[in-house]
């Protein structure tokens, strides 16, 4: 199991390292901008995150404005699809009712990925924890879904914030 290390720079800004090395980052482009978001993976990768529908419960990963993947918000959880495979989704779901964090699986409800929040009230900005396999996260299809995840954390964490006020 590896250990990704996910810090929050500031409200804008959140950023993947797994051992001081960059893996990711996601920069909301406005203060109030929950789904509009910039995702640069690795150092010359950039991709965009453009909320869909009216009530913006879709979300489209775009790369030169073609579609890499597809996102539905669902009851459960979310519901991640590639174009080109679309018979084999990935689900981000929480882990249970007594148990803390979200898990990521693919179509035969294997785990892929776990993370968690490192909430301190030393801190200012929350960070996460993601742990996955030693052989997830090589490919940039995969460290798209980590940041996925992470975006997917930071706005279920902050809307049951925003409900518990």
């Amino acid at each position: 199991m590896k250990k990704i290390e996910i810090t929050q720079d500031n409200y804008r800004v959140l950023t993947a390292l797994k051992d001081e090395v960059l893996i990711g980052r996601i920069v909301y482009l406005k203060w109030y901008s929950a789904n509009k978001a910039a995702i640069m993976v690795g150092e010359n990768s950039e991709y965009s995150l453009e909320p869909k529908g009216f009530w913006q419960t879709k979300l489209e990963v775009l790369k030169d404005n073609a579609i890499v993947c597809k996102v539905k918000s669902k009851f459960s959880g979310y519901e991640i699809s590639r174009p080109t495979d679309p018979d084999r989704p990935y689900r981000f779901k929480y882990k249970g009712f007594f148990k803390n964090g979200y898990v990521l699986v693919n179509y035969k409800d294997e785990v892929l990925l776990e993370i968690v929040s490192n909430f301190s009230w030393k801190k200012r900005y929350p960070g996460y924890t993601a742990a996955c396999s030693d052989d997830f996260g090589d490919d940039e299809f995969e460290k798209i879904l980590l940041m996925l995840c992470v975006h997917f954390c930071r706005t279920l964490y902050n809307a049951a914030a925003a409900s518990a006020t």
